[in-house]
């Protein structure tokens, strides 16, 4: 099933080279298979260190029954003797594998594509040894949005990077399970046990899957709005180390804080978000902290009697539907219409035109913060009508 072989690294070159040259298949030629007994002895005599190549049957077909590809054929004659141990004793991968496996009584060899072309190899040495085959299951490659294999070049290849970058263990579960495999029906989303009941190689694709990190945003975002604020809310904390108003987000209560998770939670793609998002809420207005848009709404000559209609009716800026009735009795007691309310109260109070719900930053912010930014406001409204 296997002999020794002396043929030295210069000879094999050579031999390559003129099988090149003469358009032949290039592989070893089988020079030692016919070797006596005699002739190992003297050449092992001589100090040369033999490599053992295994005899490969020829003019054979090889059958892989393999789970995902089903029946792949190979021919031995296009395979040739190979080597399964080296010159310096040291068995090859195809030979340690199967003793591995053998020992470790594996059942099912799950691994890449790129492995496929070692099978029959693999199984004429568990043929030899008289070893009970494993099913084989060969998998597509995991591309990178170029469509190239992955590497580090494609972003984070460590679990421990997607943790630190605010990543859920049960989004990236879910992510990574469905790069080949598919679920029967439509929905995507679903938790590891269904992932675990419903998994089957019978639905894992032939083809090579595309590593899509905005398919990987959108279900972490997906499992960041399912939570609950008081679930979510510890996950975040470890994000808002080195916070740049430490100060303003330690003055908050728990309620407070929960109603700033609760404010910025459906626009969080990942927990590391929240440092951005916070920050957005908690910096001070200033002449620079109104976007363009916002100029404009705050320009209206309505909106004057609106923000003192707000300042002075401000009671109870830390109950959330104190806020939402407030804003609902200016709308009804000035026959506005609610953008004409909540637009400029939005703009006054933050200096943007788009962001979480106004009841919720009001609660945050608490009375003081909220009335010296219409103030502010007020004042920079003045100061532009003057100029």
């Amino acid at each position: 099933k296997a002999y020794y072989c002396f043929c030295q690294p210069e000879e094999l070159e050579a031999e390559r080279q003129q099988s090149g040259e003469k358009g032949e298949m290039i592989g070893y030629s089988g020079k030692c298979r016919s070797l006596t007994a005699e002739d190992v002895a003297a050449r092992l005599a001589q100090g040369i260190k033999p490599t053992v190549r295994f005899r490969v049957p020829e003019h054979k077909v090889l059958v892989v029954d393999d789970l995902v590809r089903g029946a792949v054929m190979f021919e031995t004659d296009l395979l040739g003797d190979y080597i399964i141990v080296k010159s310096d004793g040291i068995p090859t991968y195809n030979f340690a594998v199967v003793i591995d496996d053998y020992l470790m009584e594996i059942t099912h060899v799950i691994r890449a594509e790129e492995h496929l072309s070692n099978t029959p190899r693999q199984m004429l040495i568990y043929d030899a040894l008289g070893f009970e085959l494993p099913q084989f299951a060969h998998i597509s490659l995991i591309l990178g949005s170029d469509k190239q294999k992955m590497s580090k070049r494609h972003g984070a290849t460590s679990v421990l990077q997607y943790r630190e970058n605010g990543y859920l263990p049960e989004a990236l579960f879910n992510f990574l399970s469905l790069l080949g495999w598919s679920p029967e029906g439509e929905n995507e989303i679903l938790p590891a046990q269904e992932i675990i009941q419903q998994f089957s190689l019978k639905r894992v694709s032939k083809s090579p899957a595309v590593f899509d990190v905005d398919k990987l945003n959108w279900l972490n975002s997906q499992y960041i709005k399912k939570m609950s604020p008081s679930e979510l809310a510890p996950l975040l904390k470890p994000f808002l180390q080195d916070f740049p108003y430490q100060e303003e987000l330690n003055r908050l209560t728990e309620e407070q804080y929960l109603l700033l998770v609760s404010a910025v939670q459906e626009r969080l793609v990942s927990l590391k978000d929240i440092k951005e998002e916070a920050a957005a809420i908690f910096a001070p207005l200033g002449d620079d902290s109104y976007e363009e848009e916002a100029r404009k709404v705050l320009s209206q000559p309505a909106v004057i009697p609106v923000l003192q209609a707000f300042k002075e009716q401000l009671t109870a800026a830390d109950d959330v539907e104190a806020n939402k009735q407030l804003i609902k009795r200016i709308i009804k007691e000035n026959q506005l219409k609610p953008k004409e309310v909540f637009m400029p109260l939005r703009c006054a109070l933050s200096g943007v035109t788009h962001g979480p719900e106004l009841p919720f930053l009001i609660s945050i912010w608490g009375g003081e913060e909220t009335i010296k930014r219409i103030d502010y406001t007020l004042y920079m409204i003045e100061t532009a009508v003057e100029g």
